[in-house]
């Protein structure tokens, strides 16, 4: 074994493998855009919303209803795969950038170049 591999022991019931990563090879990671949509939950009042709602008429636009204000954000991950970037998104969304009780997100993943 070279010295840029390391080896992972896997134990099973009784038999043991070996395999190895090769280090010195960069790993395969990709790009992913991610927007994050965050809207208030159901139920929670949008006096912003309402706002916009009561002057479209105004400006003519008519036929307008159930105005939600929400916000977008939009970054970029390096991750494995989309799966990981996506739950990397979920774990900022949880964690900082919503207030999971007055709020919900939604997370668009978008492979960016030859990611898959």
């Amino acid at each position: 074994m070279r010295s840029s591999q390391v080896a992972i022991l896997l134990t099973g019931h009784s038999d043991y493998s070996q395999m190895s990563i090769d280090l010195s090879q960069p790993l395969d990671l990709c790009e992913f855009s991610v927007t994050v949509e965050v809207r208030l939950r159901e139920g929670i009042a949008d006096p912003e919303g309402l706002t916009i709602q009561q002057a479209l008429p105004a400006l003519g636009f008519e036929g307008v209803s159930n105005v939600r204000v929400g916000k977008a954000l939009r970054f970029v991950v390096t991750a494995h795969d989309e799966n990981a970037a996506r739950q990397q998104a979920q774990a900022m969304c949880e964690r900082f950038l919503i207030n999971p009780v007055i709020e919900d997100a939604v997370v668009h993943i978008v492979a960016l170049g030859d990611c898959k």
